[in-house]
């Protein structure tokens, strides 16, 4: 099943048995933690490889090839990636990272999803530690405002306690105040800020949030959710990022839809096969003499060649071509639904018809003839009445006859 990004990380923290404060040792960026930014460019490099897969968003699994891949495979694969790149004329590497962005909204495939975020969300971070204290809690009152909270208000200022703005909640039929700080800086929130915060929400009410551009500690996310306190929601820069984005605050989405075209040669093959055919196609009914000698009309003779494609099959008699034909259709005429059309089609009569039981295609269970896909047809009828039924198939399977089917006297 797939992991999230933070259940990677836990289970990486876990196999390297790291300790809390391990954990909480920040990247260079001062956005995430170190451990967090190695996994994010593991993680990376797993999907070049092949071994790894994102099916949406921060959701990972394992790729079949991947559950025995190699480290040989992985590293041998990674520098056959980076000689590409190498290789590349100048201004297409930076070309592709901004179709990789793109593609990423447009449920793409993007080679680097690591440096596929750096383009926007680094800047969006970058840009946010640039706003003033006021300016970055009015974008807080914004976002809230875009989530659904109502009557959002900033109250920041000197002897605000710490908190920096309130709101109203309103989920269903009740209605619940919330109370929102505001840390604009690099640096990871700790556990005393949280706590701090906490009391400063004392006889207010039962609900607050911090919104931060840098993260926070594993013991501030346990203070947080710390038993029998207020509960309080945590936003980090990479959620804050995130929400941005889907509330389309200060950041533009492209999205763009990419076509898989292959070309289907079978298609053409079967123009190519008729136009060699020395024989132009044949009617149905064909000419046949009666025992008396006078020239009569029937549908098909007793023994009869058909060509599907260009592909001639002899049959034996009229029987064994109709359950063969339509077997055929069934293979190349989109199954089970081609069957329901033509039963759909033949159902004004008693004389041939289709069905999903032996029963179904005739209840005195007369000439039942098994098809691919479990269905049965029943046979039992004339010549004459064979050929409009095959007719009728040709008809419901969108194929022409005279020129997909054609069907000729040995």
């Amino acid at each position: 099943m797939p992991a999230t990004n933070d259940e990677i990380d836990d289970a990486v923290a876990a196999i390297l048995s790291l300790t809390p404060s391990q954990r909480d040792v920040q990247a260079a960026n001062g956005t995430k933690s170190e451990l967090s930014f190695r996994v994010g460019w593991c993680r990376s490099h797993l999907k070049i490889a092949g071994a790894l897969n994102s099916e949406r968003r921060g959701y990972w699994r394992l790729t079949s090839e991947g559950l025995d891949m190699t480290d040989e495979t992985v590293e041998r694969r990674l520098a056959e990636y980076f000689r590409d790149r190498r290789q590349e004329k100048p201004g297409q590497a930076s070309n592709r990272q901004v179709q990789g962005v793109v593609a990423t909204e447009a449920g793409g495939n993007v080679d680097d999803d690591a440096t596929a975020e750096a383009a926007w969300s680094d800047q969006l971070l970058d840009r946010l530690l640039r706003m003033s204290p006021d300016t970055f809690e009015r974008l807080a009152q914004a976002l809230l405002r875009s989530a659904g909270f109502e009557a959002v208000k900033v109250v920041g200022g000197s002897g605000d306690g710490g908190i920096d703005g309130t709101a109203l909640y309103r989920p269903s039929l009740i209605s619940f105040p919330v109370y929102f700080q505001c840390k604009r800086h690099e640096r990871t929130v700790g556990a005393p800020v949280v706590t701090d915060f906490r009391g400063a929400m004392a006889g207010r009410g039962d609900r607050g949030l911090i919104i931060t551009t840098g993260s926070f500690s594993r013991s501030a996310e346990a203070e947080a959710t710390r038993d029998g306190a207020a509960l309080l929601d945590l936003i980090d820069g990479d959620r804050l990022c995130e929400l941005l984005k889907e509330h389309r605050l200060g950041v533009v989405v492209k999205e763009r839809t990419v076509e898989d075209v292959t070309v289907d040669h079978g298609y053409f093959d079967g123009f190519e096969s008729h136009a060699t055919k020395a024989n132009p196609p044949k009617e149905l009914e064909v000419d046949v003499k009666s025992v008396s000698g006078q020239r009569t009309r029937r549908a098909l003779p007793r023994a009869v060649t058909w060509s599907y494609f260009g592909q001639d099959r002899p049959e034996k008699n009229a029987a064994d071509m109709y359950e063969h034909i339509v077997g055929q259709l069934y293979d190349d005429h989109g199954g089970v639904s081609f069957y329901r059309r033509f039963r759909d089609k033949i159902a004004t009569t008693t004389r041939s018809h289709i069905g999903e039981s032996p029963k179904e295609a005739d209840p005195e269970g007369r000439s039942i003839r098994p098809l691919p896909g479990g269905w049965y047809l029943n046979v039992h009828s004339g010549n004459k009445q064979k050929a409009k039924w095959i007719r009728a198939a040709c008809e419901c399977a969108g194929a022409e006859f005279g020129a997909d089917l054609v069907i000729e006297r040995p």
